[in-house]
């Protein structure tokens, strides 16, 4: 039965919203022309073009929380902030329509609401997976389009430079996690939180709570925002007081996610699908 539950949605919500994910594309290869016009120098100092995983450090980078002190400057990190609002965009209002469309006739015919719970939990995976791959080919097909090649190259002088000297100490394994699980699994959490506000509520809701969590976490640094995990700049301080921890993060993150799965299936469970409350 959650076979038919789940090719229910990635058809109906997946396959038939594709075009939505060429907001991703656009985002990592817009991403990519902005850092290239802003790093002209280093083209023309070393020769050779940024690799792809320094793409998406940038695609990633964030921005250091806002310092009260008026010691620094800060600016709202749009690349970063635009990604993950167009994820709203995808996961759009799916789970509402469907509770009170085919999805309700899904339901009362299974009798099993927990089905349809984690067949929707299990398409929000596939969305974020789409979505985040495709943030990636942008990335790739700019780097191709632009240079005729893809380059894997470190560039550690460079990294230095934006991220401080704690970079590099910084293993692959540790920065492979930063760049594709950490962002990942902070998109199913935002996916999920949207996902539950609009069963309970509705989509604006939705969309209007987790608009106002990137607001936040673009301006406070703490360990216990999530969204703050997506971005590489948090992991650098220059004394290291409010550097986050990607092990504790992958702990944290993974909480959020079952707790999120929980909550969404106490609600699903209770909730009237007929509209008699």
């Amino acid at each position: 039965m959650i076979v038919k539950f789940f090719q229910h949605d990635i058809r109906q919500g997946l396959v038939k919203y594709i075009g939505r994910y060429i907001l991703a594309v656009l985002i990592g290869a817009i991403a990519c022309g902005m850092v290239d016009q802003a790093g002209e120098y280093f083209w023309q100092w070393y020769g050779q073009n940024l690799s792809i995983w320094e793409y998406g450090l940038n695609l990633f980078q964030g921005q250091s929380p806002f310092s009260f002190t008026g010691d620094s400057s800060f600016g709202v990190p749009m690349t970063w902030f635009m990604l993950y609002l167009c994820l709203l965009f995808c996961v759009g209002d799916y789970i509402r329509q469907d509770m009170h469309g085919f999805g309700m006739y899904m339901m009362v015919k299974s009798r099993k609401r927990s089905i349809w719970w984690c067949s929707k939990c299990a398409w929000c995976i596939c969305v974020n997976l789409l979505y985040f791959t495709c943030a990636w080919l942008g990335t790739l097909a700019y780097a191709w389009a632009r240079y005729g090649e893809i380059s894997f190259r470190d560039h550690i002088t460079l990294a230095n430079m934006i991220y401080g000297t704690d970079f590099i100490g910084v293993g692959a394994s540790d920065m492979l996690v930063n760049l594709l699980v950490l962002p990942l699994m902070v998109g199913i959490i935002q996916s999920l939180l949207q996902m539950i506000l609009t069963v309970q509520y509705s989509s604006s809701a939705g969309m209007v709570v987790v608009f106002m969590m990137l607001v936040v976490s673009s301006y406070y640094g703490s360990r216990y925002l999530p969204h703050g995990y997506a971005m590489i700049t948090r992991f650098f301080s220059s004394d290291g007081a409010d550097a986050l921890s990607v092990r504790f993060g992958l702990l944290y993150l993974t909480i959020w996610i079952i707790a999120l799965w929980v909550i969404g299936y106490i609600i699903v469970r209770k909730k009237d699908v007929f509209g008699r409350e």
